[in-house]
């Protein structure tokens, strides 16, 4: 199975190529946060890995972490994120929404998959791929999983030999080291 690390600021500024001289082609990168108040921010190191995924002609794939607490929240941040994938001139990737926050795990399963919906609805029109990234327990306690299936399913599993669910990729560690350097990585599935 093809290999996959998600990467964002806390990744540090790292040199792609020793990636892809590991046998890593794909990339996920955070494009942002996105908030309640217009308080969205952009990852700080986004547009030099999008740059340097290209130089290395790695298949680029993006997330984008949420705090918002509602459908209404999220469509207004989701202008922020094509202003992003705009400026990066991104057309046609993979796009995931992160929902794993505890700000917002208190919130109804019906308002976050109403969320997730939207979202892969929306950028689907757009002619991207998009999905949902988020741990086990989210997707079985906070989310209607079954709603979901139709977009593609980003599940978080550590220390299993096999995903519990059906999924699309299967991020199943959060320890592969390359170059003395610990990166999240995820089995490309379907």
């Amino acid at each position: 199975m093809k290999q996959t690390i998600d990467l964002s600021e806390n990744n540090g500024d790292i040199d792609l190529r020793i990636l892809k001289e590991n046998g890593i082609k794909d990339v996920i990168l955070r494009l942002c946060w996105i908030g309640n108040k217009d308080n969205h921010t952009k990852d700080k190191l986004i547009d030099y890995y999008y740059t340097q995924a290209k130089i290395y002609d790695m298949n680029i794939g993006f997330y984008v972490y949420s705090y918002c607490e509602s459908v209404e929240n999220l469509k207004l941040a989701l202008n922020y994120i094509d202003n992003i994938l705009n400026e990066l001139n991104a057309k046609n990737n993979e796009i995931y929404l992160d929902l794993e926050d505890k700000q917002i795990s208190g919130l109804s399963k019906e308002n976050l998959t109403e969320q997730a919906k939207y979202f892969c609805n929306y950028y689907k029109v757009k002619g991207y791929k998009s999905g949902i990234y988020a741990n086990l327990d989210w997707f079985r306690n906070k989310l209607e999983y079954n709603e979901l299936k139709n977009y593609k399913i980003w599940l978080a599993e550590w220390n299993v030999t096999k995903p519990s669910l059906e999924c699309d990729l299967w991020q199943y560690t959060d320890n592969l080291i390359i170059n003395n350097k610990r990166f999240d990585c995820s089995y490309i599935i379907n």
